[in-house]
Formats: structure tokens, sequence, C-alpha cells
């Protein structure tokens, strides 16, 4: 749980986030939950007289990921005795495997099905990792739109690539969710080397607007580039992708339309 869905429509608090998460323990026979969060006290608390099983990363939990690395373009780990490799890169993935796995040991499933799909899923749009053969040029897709989702992967990407650049390509939809532009601007500037702002889903706002909206919260004064279209912004990075560099290609993942102005457009 981290400052996630907070906004007008979504969860108007953070307080009110938590409790609806919380509500989970309410119709449960059983909790899966990980012990590296937020609030850890105040979800411990609720589960104290419930059925519960903890796993983690980082903190003593009743099951640990243990020897995490990244190699060979695959995430690999260990996790209650068993060696796993996981074709998906960062540590936060990992985490939403143990708890994958722990659902399955639950149901009594053998964990060999689960090495086999671990090493070959492929979740279009979703930390989608392409490395040239030299090794010089990579691609980054995700979803990220949001301060928790882009930390996360700015955070893995620099463990994993310390050497690179990073040119990130986002903006944020129109129309929503106002206070996560700030939250997104803050942390592409601080961990970006040049920004593409290029559409993502202007809705009914002015793409103006949710530009300017943008810039005004960059921390440094950053490089950057606007585009009208996405296919433009994305033309322009290919062009000049430079050795040792991360395109990093957020906010659409796999979507092959947008919204502009009550229709979607390819």
């Amino acid at each position: 749980i981290g400052r996630d869905h907070i906004a007008p429509n979504e969860h108007p608090t953070v307080e009110d986030y938590v409790d609806s998460k919380l509500k989970l323990a309410d119709i449960a026979n059983k909790i899966v939950y990980c012990r590296d969060t937020d609030h850890l006290d105040r979800i411990e608390n609720k589960l104290k007289d419930m059925n519960s099983i903890s796993f983690a990363a980082e903190h003593p939990a009743d099951y640990n990921i243990t020897n995490l690395r990244f190699e060979d373009g695959l995430t690999k780990f260990t996790f209650d005795e068993n060696d796993f490799e996981l074709n998906m890169i960062g540590k936060f993935n990992s985490v939403n495997a143990a708890c994958a796995l722990l659902v399955l040991k639950h149901f009594g499933i053998d964990y060999k099905y689960a090495k086999e799909v671990f090493r070959n899923i492929v979740i279009p749009g979703r930390s989608n990792l392409l490395i040239s053969e030299d090794g010089k040029k990579t691609i980054f897709v995700d979803y990220a739109h949001n301060e928790l989702s882009f930390t996360k992967n700015f955070e893995m990407l620099k463990e994993n690539f310390p050497d690179y650049k990073i040119v990130t390509l986002f903006s944020a939809r129109g129309s929503k969710a106002f206070n996560r532009r700030k939250e997104s601007a803050v942390v592409v500037s601080n961990n970006s080397d040049y920004i593409y702002l290029i559409p993502i889903e202007p809705n009914y706002e002015e793409l103006r607007d949710i530009y300017d909206s943008l810039i005004k919260n960059f921390t440094w004064d950053i490089p950057y580039e606007e585009f009208e279209t996405r296919v433009d912004g994305l033309e322009k990075a290919f062009r000049t992708f430079g050795e040792k560099t991360i395109l990093f290609i957020a906010g659409k993942g796999d979507e092959r339309y947008q919204s502009v102005k009550g229709e979607y457009i390819e």
C-alpha cells in the first residue's frame, strides 16, 4: 500500500484507501500480505486475530525472497526453498510473484507450474524490457502513471543499468487525477536526463494545458521536447536513440488508442 489511487474520483485520502483495502479482511477466510508496505502496523493490527501469512523481500516475514538479482534478462530469486526465474524485471514484480506462489501453496498446486509460467510470461505493456544485442540500447515499456509506479520503475532501472542515460516519454491523462501531475513530474524530472512529452489520454482537456501543468513542476532545467502526436514523439526518440541509453515509454503500455474529446482514436 502506497500513495496510489488517491484522487477526487478514486479515494479522496490515503486513510480512505487503506480502509478500503482492509475491508478485504472482513470477508476473507485467509489473508496473504506483504510486509514491505506502508501502514504495516495498522494492517497487522487488523489481521492479528485472522488466519494470515506474510511474505517480503526487505522485512522479516513468514516467507522471504532471497538471492534476488537480474541476470540474462531474467529476475532470479529464491523463495520457499525454490529457485525461480521471472521474465519481468524489478523487485516489485518478484514480490507480486511471491504473493502468487503463496496462493498456489494454499491450494496445494505444485511450484513446477509457476516456474514454467514465470520464465516465459509476457504481459503486453507491463514491465516489457527490450535490450539490443550489444547491450547498449534498452527500451522499457510500462503503464507507469503516478508517483509510486514511476518511483519503483526508476529505482529498478538505475539499479540494473547504473551507467545509462534515461530518456522518458510520458505525459498525464486529461480531465482526471490532477493531483498526480505534480508528483509524476517531480519524480520523472528527478530521474531522467531528457524528456519527451507525448499525448497519453487527453480526453476533453487541451494538450497545451496538460503539458504546462507538468513542465511547471519539473525540478530542474531538464531538456525536453513536446509533440502533438505519440507517433511523432516515438519516431524522434528512436531516430536519436544513443548508446548506453534507456528509452522509458510510460503511461500507455499496450493500449492502441487514445480518448480525445469523446472519441477513441487509434
